[in-house]
């Protein structure tokens, strides 16, 4: 449960349920940061000076944040944003799927279904890239059908993975090579996402400082997977 910290800080007076759903569909809609602080402050200073609560003079918060244009980049941007974490996931699936082959010392199969699984990773990853927002709005005004529809990716991911049919052989080492690659460039994208700031529009009110970007938070988000990738490579080489 969400303590309104942020909501508290950015509108002091005002609802922060009604600042959260204003923030909220503003975020979806692609409002910049510095509208939806400016906004905010508004908001807060007619409360202040009339008495009144914002539901009762701007009505509904997700109709309110229509009145504001949206960034016309937004959106653009979406594909370097999701590119860091979908070169990850392909470069620790590439990896653990070498691990028993090179513990027994023999080539890697590539099975139709380990085509299949890279297919459906593949289209997610576009698919997030290309239509982020309605995604996202279901995912957060419905949350049983984006857990549902979640369920059903991962269900759908582990089918394929088990079809059956080998279409080639490969050096296990080669692709383990490939995996490596691909985690490597999926964290320096992201590391460097991070230190530009890159991922970050931060909501700031009038008269406040962006906060500087975190390249220890960057770090320790994008190695995430990798140092879960080396956990579970050294179980199965020891299991």
């Amino acid at each position: 449960m969400s303590d309104h910290s942020l909501e508290r800080r950015l509108a002091p007076h005002v609802d922060p349920a009604w600042v959260e759903a204003f923030v909220v569909e503003a975020r979806l809609r692609g409002v910049l940061g510095t509208v939806i602080g400016d906004a905010l402050a508004e908001v807060d200073a007619h409360v202040v000076d009339s008495g009144q609560s914002a539901q009762e003079a701007f009505g509904d918060p997700k109709d309110y944040a229509h009145h504001f244009p949206a960034d016309a980049a937004a959106g653009t941007g979406m594909g370097k944003v999701v590119m860091p974490p979908a070169l990850q996931a392909l470069g620790m699936m590439a990896v653990l799927q070498c691990v028993p082959a090179l513990r027994a010392d023999e080539p890697l199969a590539v099975t139709v279904g380990t085509i299949a699984l890279v297919a459906l990773l593949v289209a997610a990853f576009a698919a997030l890239a290309k239509w982020s927002t309605p995604i996202l709005r279901v995912a957060m005004s419905r949350p049983v059908v984006g857990a549902a529809g979640f369920a059903a990716f991962v269900v759908a991911g582990v089918a394929a993975s088990f079809i059956p049919g080998t279409i080639a052989t490969i050096s296990a080492w080669w692709a383990l090579g490939v995996g490596i690659a691909l985690l490597a460039v999926g964290v320096m994208l992201g590391i460097e996402r991070g230190e530009r700031g890159a991922d970050a529009d931060p909501i700031v009110t009038p008269g406040d400082e962006p906060r500087p970007a975190n390249l220890l938070t960057a770090l320790t988000t994008n190695l995430i997977v990798p140092v879960v990738t080396g956990l579970v490579a050294a179980l199965l080489l020891v299991l």
